[in-house]
């Protein structure tokens, strides 16, 4: 499984990711970072994120427990705080269409 690392020299980092029809992202390794603004703008038919607290070995190998976050599968713009997440990952709410996701997280 592949997994994203984000940059640490910048107070903002943007993680882009095309997803298919029904199809979740590979996940991106939060390890070591507390309350993380995230900020998703989803594709035409909606997305979620999904988070897990699991040890990021876990994750590496395909084995994380995924939680949705409780905003559900958004339409539009939403910014969110996740707190204590070891990993984060995209999820396409539309069954027919591929669909670009952009989050942005700020380091608090």
């Amino acid at each position: 499984m592949a997994v994203s690392y984000p940059s640490l020299d910048a107070a903002v980092y943007r993680y882009n990711e095309t997803v298919v029809a029904s199809g979740t992202s590979n996940p991106l390794i939060l390890t070591g970072f507390k309350d993380i603004l995230t900020r998703v703008i989803p594709g035409a038919g909606g997305a979620k994120i999904q988070f897990t607290s699991d040890n990021e070995s876990v994750v590496d190998a395909g084995g994380a427990t995924w939680e949705d976050w409780d905003s559900g599968v958004v339409t539009a713009v939403t910014t969110r705080v996740l707190e204590s997440s070891t990993a984060i990952r995209l999820v396409n709410a539309d069954a027919v269409n591929t669909s670009a996701f952009q989050v942005e997280m700020s380091w608090r």
